[in-house]
């Protein structure tokens, strides 16, 4: 990874995990929050691929998947629930 996606890489998935958490402290726009968590996380996911970055994969797949699960308890939980497991 060029210097450029490494920090692009290391940004989309710091602001995954900052959005992420804000959704789960603060009630007041979780909806939005998860959804900005979910695509920050999908654009990291671009650049950590699994055959170079395992553990980092994984690691953000399993984050996305707890961000979609959480999603699923504010809105269409049944389409996010399925998406959820089949990110996990």
């Amino acid at each position: 990874m060029t210097g450029i996606n490494s920090t692009l890489a290391e940004l989309s998935l710091r602001a995954g995990d900052n959005f992420l958490e804000i959704a789960q402290v603060k009630a007041q726009g979780q909806e939005e929050n998860l959804r900005r968590a979910i695509e920050a996380y999908q654009k990291a996911l671009a650049f950590f691929e699994p055959q170079t970055y395992r553990v980092r994969h994984a690691g953000i797949q399993n984050n996305l998947g707890m961000a979609l699960a959480l999603l699923a308890e504010v809105r269409d939980k049944e389409a996010n629930l399925t998406q959820a497991i089949a990110t996990f």
